[in-house]
């Protein structure tokens, strides 16, 4: 009886180790079908914290605070970050007033380009599109604004920031 209890166990523990390599099988084979998706969700989480840290750590160096720019003069307007997303009619810059209202739009930028250039005496009435107005600047004290609303594939997060106040005279 003895001898039969040990080739009892011996076929429990083997039926066992059995079903445990099964499952594990099983559910290294279920993540490998998986993969393409896990890979493309990854992918996307990736752009996404990109994109929410480079919303984060984008700032302006030029205009910088208390600057004084001449009207009609070239100036550079500088961002800390490059714009991380491809768009359409988008990564604009555009002129305020203190009160928040926008003056007009200087112009836009491309992924990957921190700069624009800029002649202060002048801006459009539309950011994006043919048939843009020209604006007249006045002196006045001013902060530009960046924004990218809508990507290429008109998704992505929204990314605005302002720059400090500055003086066009």
């Amino acid at each position: 009886m003895r001898n039969t209890f040990k080739k009892g166990s011996i076929i429990v523990w083997v039926i066992v180790v059995i079903l445990a390599v099964v499952v594990v099988v099983g559910i290294t084979t279920k993540k490998s079908n998986n993969a393409p998706e896990e890979q493309q969700q990854s992918q996307q989480n990736e752009e996404q914290s990109q994109s929410q840290s480079q919303q984060q750590t984008l700032d302006f160096i030029s205009p910088a605070s208390n600057t004084v720019w001449p009207l009609g003069t070239t100036q550079t307007i500088t961002l800390k970050n490059a714009p991380v997303n491809d768009s359409h009619c988008s990564n604009n810059f555009s002129l305020l007033d203190q009160n928040d209202n926008i003056v007009g739009y200087i112009g836009m930028s491309t992924k990957g380009n921190p700069s624009i250039s800029w002649n202060t005496s002048s801006l459009a009435d539309i950011s994006c599109g043919t048939g843009a107005s020209p604006v007249s600047v006045t002196a006045g004290i001013y902060k530009i604004r960046f924004s990218e609303l809508d990507t290429t594939n008109g998704t992505g997060p929204a990314i605005q920031v302002d720059s400090d106040y500055f003086t066009i005279q």
